[in-house]
This record gives C-alpha cells, sequence and structure tokens, in this order.
C-alpha cells in the first residue's frame, strides 16, 4: 500500500525556537548557536528557515548557507552525472530533503548510496576515486552473506569549518547493531516508509537527536502512512523498539500526533524484538581473522598504502597464516577486527603484499558463495 501526499508539516522560527528551547526573546543568534551545539548540519536549516522568513544574513552566515547549497548540489552531480546508469538507491538524503517545507535546507552531511551488485560497486567507487580522495576505507560484513561498506572522503569547500565531503557506498541498506539485529537487505517499496525505517535505523548506532526529529515531523506531516503498514514494515526490520523510542523522542518536542497513534502498536512488537535479541545467542570467539570471516564478523580495512593494483571489480581474499588481505580496485588493505594493529602485524602484511602482483591476484579465501551481497 503506498501512502498519500500531504501539504506538509511548516518549519519556522518559532517552531525551531521551541526545539530548542531558546527563547524568542533571545533572537536568532543564539538559535543558530543552539543548532550548532545539537549537530553540525542543523545550522545550515536555521540559516535557511530565517533566510525564508526575510532575516537579513551577514556575509559570514550566507556564506555558511550558500556553501551548503553547493554541497547539497555536488552530491546530487555526483548520483546523476558521475554515477549515471548505476543501478543504486539513495538513502534518506535528497527523497528526505524534497519532503522539507520550500525552501527549507535539511543540510546533508554525507551521501548514502545502496548498490546491491557488487561489480556496480567497485566501478561506482573507482569512477568517484578519479577525483582524489582523502581517504577509502572500506568494511566487510562475514560470510555466509558477505556485505560491504565503502567510505569515500574528499576535502570539502572550506576545510577548516566544514565537514568532509563523505560517500558511503552499500551492498545492503540496513547494516544493524553486529550483533542480533542482522544485515537486512530489503527496504518497502513505498519511499516515505523507507526514510522512516532508515531514520528509525539510526537508534541503533547513536542516542537520536533533533535532526532526527525533524525528520520524522516532516514524514509524517508530507504522508500519510498507514499503521498497519507502519508496523508490519518495522517489524519486518526488527526496528520496533527503535522506531518507538524515535516517536516517543519526538513527540516529546513537535507535534507528531499521527506518528504517537503508532504507538499502541509499536510497543507489543517492540517488547517481542528486544525478547528475541536478549536471547539471540552470543557469537562464537574467534582468535584469527580467517576465523572472524569465516563466522561473519565485522572486519575493518586498514589501509596498506599505495596505488591499486587490482583491477577487477570484486574484492579479492588473500589468506597468509591468520590473517586476510583484502586486494580491491580502490587499494590493498589489511582486515582487522579490533582498533589497535601492532607495527609488527602492519609490516607482515606490507611484506605479503609485496609478494603479490596483478597477475598473481586471485581469492584465497572463499568461493561465489561467499561474494558481497549473494544469498547462495
Amino acid at each position: 500500500m503506498s501512502t498519500a501526499e500531504k501539504t506538509g508539516n511548516a518549519i519556522d522560527r518559532k517552531l525551531l525556537h521551541d526545539l530548542f528551547d531558546v527563547p524568542e526573546d533571545e533572537g536568532p543568534s543564539r538559535l543558530v548557536l543552539a543548532a550548532r551545539r545539537e549537530h553540525y548540519t542543523l545550522p545550515y536549516l536555521v540559516l535557511s528557515v530565517l533566510e525564508t522568513e526575510g532575516v537579513e544574513l551577514g556575509g559570514t552566515a550566507a556564506g555558511e548557507l550558500a556553501r551548503a547549497r553547493r554541497r547539497a548540489a555536488h552530491y546530487d552531480d555526483l548520483v546523476d552525472r558521475v554515477l549515471a546508469g548505476t543501478d543504486l538507491e539513495v538513502l534518506k538524503g535528497r527523497g528526505l530533503a524534497a519532503r522539507y517545507p520550500s525552501g527549507v535546507l535539511r543540510a546533508q552531511g554525507d551521501l548514502d548510496l545502496v548498490i546491491r551488485d557488487e561489480a556496480q560497486l567497485w566501478r561506482a567507487a573507482t569512477a568517484l576515486t578519479a577525483n582524489p580522495v582523502l581517504s577509502a576505507s572500506v568494511t566487510l560484513f562475514g560470510a555466509p552473506k558477505r556485505d560491504l561498506v565503502v567510505t569515500l572522503c574528499w576535502v570539502p569547500e572550506e576545510p577548516l569549518v566544514d565537514p568532509e565531503v563523505r560517500v558511503e557506498l552499500l551492498t545492503a541498506p540496513l547494516f544493524g547493531d553486529h550483533a542480533a539485529v542482522p544485515v537486512r537487505r530489503d527496504l518497502p517499496d513505498d519511499p516515505a516508509l523507507a526514510d522512516l525505517l532508515c531514520v528509525a535505523e539510526e537508534g541503533l548506532q547513536r542516542p537520536y537527536h533533533r535532526r532526527d526529529a525533524l525528520d520524522l515531523y516532516v514524514l509524517v506531516g508530507a504522508a500519510s502512512l498507514d499503521r498497519a503498514d507502519v508496523l508490519d514494515a518495522a517489524a519486518a526490520s526488527n526496528l520496533a523498539p527503535e522506531l518507538a523510542a524515535l516517536v516517543e523522542y519526538t513527540a516529546d518536542q513537535l507535534p507528531v500526533s499521527e506518528a504517537s497513534e503508532w504507538l499502541p502498536l509499536l510497543r507489543p512488537e517492540a517488547e517481542r524484538e528486544t525478547k528475541r535479541r536478549a536471547d539471540h545467542p552470543a557469537p562464537e570467539p574467534t582468535t584469527t581473522t580467517a576465523e572472524a570471516l569465516a563466522a561473519g564478523g565485522v572486519l575493518h580495512g586498514m589501509p596498506l598504502g599505495g596505488a591499486a593494483t587490482h583491477t577487477g571489480n570484486e574484492v579479492l581474499l588473500h589468506g597468509y597464516g591468520d590473517e586476510v588481505l583484502a586486494l580491491t580496485p580502490i587499494g590493498d588493505y589489511l582486515l582487522v577486527s579490533g582498533a589497535i594493529v601492532s607495527r609488527d602485524l602492519f609490516d607482515t602484511a606490507l611484506a605479503e603484499r609485496d609478494t603479490l602482483h596483478p597477475g598473481a591476484y586471485r581469492n584465497t579465501l572463499g568461493g561465489k558463495g561467499d561474494e558481497p551481497g549473494r544469498d547462495d
């Protein structure tokens, strides 16, 4: 069932003063300061609201807002031009931004793109890195259904004050908590429901903040979401606890009575999901990277530096001793599960990589059934 579009909820200065708990007589400067303390993207939203209401912005404020708009346009250009022809899905981002009132900027910190096919993902990564990056990281979610997250960062327009330009390429939209909540590859066909789940998923990674509340406020104002559809989607994605928490958090700050009506249905499902997670068996401990990979663990790629020498459109895994190298089209990585890597381990990885050359690259771990995104 698809949602019906509505006229949308307004975002004005009064609502923002209430949301950020700033008395109106303290003026717009305090409002911008409160937004800046809450989340790095929120000052842009506040500035855009002030602009639409006729507040004259000074040169610095106007420049900050203009850069945020150029940043959003740059992300659109990456999708529409650089990655034209790629089979991808944009998570949240411009879909949510389009639901915001005219003139109000939902600034994008980063761009999240789901590219389910590994070959297309690596072609996209190669196209994007034609513009030299600050960093390129790879995270691999292990067998039997392996998935990838590739994170690319660039210098922003104003490096001293703006966050890095960041694009994440993912083989699945929802990556869970790396424990009882698994990777989930399917989102509802309804874009509003899909956006709702993506906002709720943030609660698995961090506490909700006022930007999430604004997203929910805008979503319920722009689309009539059927309660039964919301419950089914939350249950299917294991997100009933997070969605209930998001609604409760938002309802304390913004008028979202329609979403509050979901709670009598969501709370019992949230209790069931919470119990399921508590009953989920702890993973068996592993002692080596190869074991962690086979057990489905989360492994982070430590870049070994140098130009990429593997030119295919897949990750090749090279095992040596207890360790594993991930050889990718954008660089070579030592797969690790911890935050600290010894100098000896890193030096050994460099030496092992130096024994390889493009003609010798091959998968020494796993087979086709272990390719990213595959279910067989």
